[in-house]
């Protein structure tokens, strides 16, 4: 697909991604929705222990479908341009050095998805490296 059909793909997924709906999976496949079908394939599961959904992230993203791969990239290019901007509270230049980090390894999983995507990816997480430099 191109950039410009994946471009319709991120403007019809960005509300349910954003939304972050903690369904199950039978609700989507009850629902026959795609779109809902994303968010379940892109929620982590709250269950397991913070370390274990991370792990997860890194090792399933190469096996995410294309629609949940494009919102994987786009939720951590947010995350990385929020924390550049203004960390979280009780974040240490330390803890945000190893968010950016792991999203980095999440999107390596995600490449060859969509160039645009990934070209800000990369630019939100070089820019805030060099944020992350001056705090320091």
């Amino acid at each position: 697909m191109s950039d410009e059909g994946d471009q319709a793909s991120i403007t019809e997924f960005s509300v349910a991604a954003i939304c972050r709906i903690p369904l199950g999976a039978e609700g989507a496949a009850a629902s026959g929705h795609a779109e809902v079908e994303t968010v379940v394939e892109v929620t982590d599961d709250k269950a397991l222990p913070k370390a274990e959904r991370k792990r997860l992230q890194v090792e399933t993203a190469p096996a995410k479908s294309h629609r949940a791969k494009l919102i994987k990239i786009a939720d951590k290019t947010s995350n990385l341009r929020s924390i550049a901007k203004s960390p979280p509270v009780g974040w240490d230049l330390k803890r945000q050095r190893e968010y950016f980090d792991w999203a980095a390894r999440v999107v390596a999983g995600c490449r060859g998805t969509n160039a645009t995507l990934e070209g800000w990816f990369d630019e939100a997480h070089a820019a805030g490296l060099h944020a992350l430099t001056g705090r320091g």
